[in-house]
């Protein structure tokens, strides 16, 4: 894995909700994927 591909993850995964179960995992790591997605979109 290159420097650049490395730059590119982004740990923990997932918003700090407190999720315990895989389903709430799942939702956390889905929000994040929404808010990453939206500030990028402001970013436009």
């Amino acid at each position: 894995i290159s420097e650049e591909q490395l730059a590119k993850v982004h740990t923990p995964i997932g918003l700090a909700i407190g999720a315990v179960t895989p389903e709430e995992i799942a939702v956390s790591i889905a929000a994040e994927m929404i808010q990453v997605r939206a500030e990028r979109r402001k970013e436009s």
